[in-house]
């Protein structure tokens, strides 16, 4: 539904007019064949589906697809306006072709909301690991930061003495 009234806001911007108006005027033809040729060779759809959608009949929609094909060929100024609407409209079926449909959007979101409760459990577990470990290290904060700054001008004779203490050989 929304590639129909995208592309008619594309066209009515691009000719600086409303499509849907009751009349028989160049302009609005020019604009009402883009329309047309927009809906048939991007989009696909069928020539009865576009004329009840623009409440003309189906023949109306391929003088208007033929006429466009024409005038693109012969006139610039159409041309050029022609390819501005394909360009915008391509330009919007690129930024919204990856976005799925609502069901599958809502199937992702719920599948994503678990696995952010899965996480956060698994931060939990592991914020209480680390909590534990540093309670268990806690006694020898104090030695190790009294080591760091005696020996902070020579690291390998810290390392050395902390290796013989531990072996329980005497310093």
């Amino acid at each position: 539904m929304k590639e129909w009234d995208n592309t008619e806001a594309i066209v009515n911007k691009v000719f600086g007019l409303k499509l849907v108006t009751e009349t028989r005027q160049r302009p609005y033809v020019e604009a009402r064949a883009v329309f047309y040729k927009l809906m048939r060779d991007v989009y696909k759809k069928h020539l009865q589906t576009i004329g009840k959608k623009t409440n003309r009949t189906h023949a109306s929609v391929i003088n208007g697809v033929k006429n466009a094909r024409d005038w693109i060929e012969i006139d610039n100024c159409f041309r050029n306006k022609y390819n501005e609407a394909l360009s915008l409209v391509d330009s919007y079926n690129k930024t919204f072709e990856a976005y799925l449909p609502e069901d599958e959007l809502a199937e992702q979101n719920f599948l994503l909301k678990q696995k952010i409760k899965l996480l956060t459990l698994q931060v939990n577990v592991l914020q209480k690991s680390i909590d534990a470990m540093e309670h268990k290290g806690q006694p020898f904060k104090d030695l190790f930061n009294r080591i760091e700054h005696q020996f902070s001008d020579d690291s390998e004779l810290a390392n050395g003495l902390i290796n013989k203490f531990l072996n329980g050989i005497s310093v």
